[in-house]
């Protein structure tokens, strides 16, 4: 019997080549291969290599701290990456200290690339956080697009958002 490997190094399959069992005829083969070829381009093999070309970098921050002349402690964190799952309790960790101490907390999200279900969760989270604690301001600042649109479809813009843009009123 005769087998063919096809895939790449994380996918392979290993399959009997229909053309074996009905004759060896060049021209069925032919179009087998062809029709083969066309679906190899939609394997996991191709799907992974276009995944990692779209991904986003890991979740990392700087912090800016400074005082008003009234005292007013005013914290900015420069948020880079993506905010997920896997490092929201990063951002909680991060964020939480800061909401206890009190004063302005600003994230501004210029660089920040993505944010899923559980980032906008921990986010609400924080922000709540913060309303309960009183003497504690957190705002979303430089939100990106693609982030105003999912804050817009979810209705939470007004709720994060220092300004409101017009178009959205």
């Amino acid at each position: 019997m005769h087998e063919e490997v096809i895939g790449c190094s994380s996918v392979r399959v290993i399959f009997t080549p229909l053309w074996v069992f009905i004759g060896n005829s060049e021209g069925f083969r032919g179009i087998f291969l062809m029709i083969l070829n066309l679906a190899a381009r939609i394997t996991p093999c191709s799907f992974q290599r276009r995944n990692r070309a779209m991904a986003f970098e890991p979740f990392h921050y700087t912090v800016d701290e400074t005082t008003d002349e009234s005292g007013w402690l005013t914290t900015k964190i420069l948020c880079h990456g993506k905010i997920v799952s896997e490092n929201t309790a990063e951002v909680r960790a991060l964020v939480k200290p800061l909401i206890e101490r009190g004063g302005h907390i600003i994230l501004d999200f210029t660089d920040l690339q993505f944010l899923d279900s559980s980032g906008l969760g921990t986010l609400v989270s924080l922000k709540v956080s913060s309303i309960n604690r009183g003497l504690c301001k957190l705002d979303l600042v430089r939100l990106t697009p693609r982030i105003e649109k999912l804050l817009l479809l979810t209705n939470l813009l007004e709720l994060f958002a220092t300004e409101v843009p017009v178009r959205y009123l």
